[in-house]
């Protein structure tokens, strides 16, 4: 696999991992709009789960590298948003 694809694919694991966790965290005043966006994305949930499971049984440096971006990511929302 050339390294462009594999920098796809990581993207794709990291994000993946990121929606799912949003996904689950329901919002607490949520309105008819958001309540449709989360239903939609619980569907779009299940054909990712399958996605994930491959990144958590890479190797242990592979997570390692996609739960450091996990938190980069996060990081910058909560600085934006403080």
């Amino acid at each position: 696999m050339d390294k462009e694809t594999q920098k796809k694919l990581a993207k794709i694991f990291v994000l993946t991992d990121l929606l799912i966790t949003e996904i689950d965290e329901p919002t607490k005043q949520p309105t008819p709009q958001t309540k449709s966006i989360q239903d939609k994305a619980r569907e779009f949930q299940k054909v990712l789960e399958p996605v994930l499971e491959k990144f958590y049984n890479g190797s242990p440096k592979q997570t390692t590298f996609f739960i450091e971006l996990q938190r980069k990511f996060n990081y910058i929302f909560d600085k934006q948003y403080k």
